[in-house]
């Protein structure tokens, strides 16, 4: 058994986050579209019951998890002989209704599958393989009907580099189909993805639309799809160095009534569905986007976003340039609306070089002498600061790292603005640097990404407007 590989999955934010039941991807079931299989999972625990609609209704996975585990509902009296029939059901319809998933299940080979968590016994290994991990051997299970299945008709079973060989050429293909816009100086090519409420690469609630891009500098590749599959509308399925706007609150959330309206700026007027608090992971109804006006050259692209709504209004700016080894992200934001304007702004910076993964061929360093404030995860385990450099003492194989970041000035002086990334096997470089003082700093980083994440603060009466720039300098 020594020699038998062994692939943990949990997080969605993983290499193997599709195998989570949390992943959104629906299922059709019982002559309904189910948002994701935890959503039919739970809502079988009161099939028949109007809590079964409920549940399928939910607006994200883990709620419709909280709701299925909540005993004031009445929980049939035949689960605990049907659940693991439940589960298998959802598994077949997720990985047999998603050629993608498919690819991937079937491309893990004989490797044994464990749902790693501490937070479940059952379904999972408990963290320290006490446990049963019932979903992993339910998927090892589905892959081995799919296998005979294809051998049945005369197909081959994909070996895993060339089911993920297939799965990249198909995000290729799938990509040709956003419209895009390329910018080109003497040593960089950026391909920018276009703001489309109905065909745009991203068309989540959580990032600015505007501004989307990967690099190549030379013969590298910066900047890269760093999750095995791509939804347009999830929360993060993004590449770049992307942005977001009211992180922690958008504009209006805290005073709409369920129904209601409120502000993301550079997405648009989203709804709030429930009373509860603003998640940037969650999936918003976007009620009306942002209009959007873009004029492109050769070696820039212009945003403009105007919106009014929930008693906010706005005009925002965006210009990427490009010249040389250089590429500046320009913005301006002006506030045209009677309520004061106060929002975080962050560049999530989804580094990776050739998706190589990411461990000790990274290194960050900071224009401060780094100290780290809460670190999560895998970050004690793998990560090493040396005053101002950070860097890793092995590839993070699996799960993530995180820590709030301190040791920076937050006063007027904007010298603390920026970090420099260095991909060693390369020697390729990348140094940020920002105009405006950082109010936050985090990192967070997996496998195929690492993502130093520079916060500034705004604050803008009515009438008002503010200016700011991130520089990307591309070095060898």
């Amino acid at each position: 058994m020594s020699d038998v590989p062994v692939i943990h999955f949990y997080s969605t934010a993983g290499e193997y986050g599709c195998f989570s039941n949390f992943s959104r991807h629906s299922v059709f079931l019982r002559g309904k579209r189910w948002p994701t299989s935890e959503h039919y999972f739970q809502a079988q625990k009161f099939a028949g019951a109007p809590d079964e609609e409920e549940v399928r209704k939910a607006n994200k996975p883990s709620l419709a998890a909280q709701m299925g585990r909540d005993r004031k509902r009445p929980l049939r009296r035949d689960w605990e002989r049907v659940k693991e029939r439940v589960m298998l059901e959802a598994l077949r319809a997720k990985f047999t209704q998603h050629d993608e998933l498919k690819a991937i299940l079937l491309g893990t080979g004989d490797a044994v599958l464990v749902e790693h968590t501490a937070n479940d016994n059952y379904w999972g290994d408990g963290g320290d393989g006490s446990g049963r991990n019932r979903l992993g051997a339910l998927l090892m299970q589905v892959r081995a009907e799919l296998r005979a299945t294809l051998k049945f008709t005369g197909a081959s079973p994909m070996p895993r580099l060339l089911a993920l060989v297939a799965l990249f050429a198909a995000t290729l293909a799938s990509a040709a189909d956003y419209p895009t816009h390329t910018l080109k100086s003497d040593q960089l090519t950026l391909t920018v993805y276009l703001p489309d409420a109905e065909k745009g690469f991203y068309r989540g609630t959580r990032f600015d639309w505007s501004g989307v891009f990967s690099v190549e500098f030379g013969k590298y590749k910066l900047f890269g799809p760093w999750k095995g599959t791509h939804n347009p509308a999830n929360n993060d399925d993004i590449v770049g160095p992307c942005e977001e706007f009211g992180n922690a609150a958008p504009l209006g959330y805290a005073d709409a009534k369920p129904g209601g309206t409120f502000v993301k700026i550079g997405v648009g007027e989203l709804e709030k569905a429930k009373d509860e608090k603003y998640s940037f992971f969650g999936r918003y109804k976007i009620v009306k986007p942002g209009e959007w006006k873009v004029t492109k050259d050769d070696s820039k692209i212009t945003f403009e976003q105007t919106l009014s709504a929930a008693g906010y209004a706005y005009k925002y700016t965006k210009i990427v340039a490009v010249s040389g080894a250089e590429v500046r992200i320009m913005h301006v934001l002006g506030n045209t609306g009677p309520k004061a304007i106060s929002t975080d702004h962050y560049n999530h910076n989804f580094f990776n070089v050739d998706a190589d993964p990411v461990g000790s061929n990274y290194e960050l360093e900071f224009p401060f002498a780094v100290k780290a404030a809460e670190p999560r995860e895998r970050f004690n385990e793998l990560v090493k600061i040396d005053g101002k450099k950070l860097t890793l003492a092995g590839t993070i194989d699996k799960g993530s790292i995180f820590a709030e970041l301190g040791g920076f000035s937050t006063d007027s002086v904007s010298r603390d603005a920026g970090v420099t990334m260095k991909h060693t096997p390369s020697g390729v470089t990348v140094r940020v640097t920002g105009d405006k003082p950082p109010s936050k700093y985090n990192l967070w980083g997996m496998k195929t990404t690492l993502c130093p994440e520079p916060y500034i603060q705004i604050e803008l009466e009515p009438g008002k407007k503010t200016v700011w720039t991130w520089k990307y300098v591309f070095s060898k």
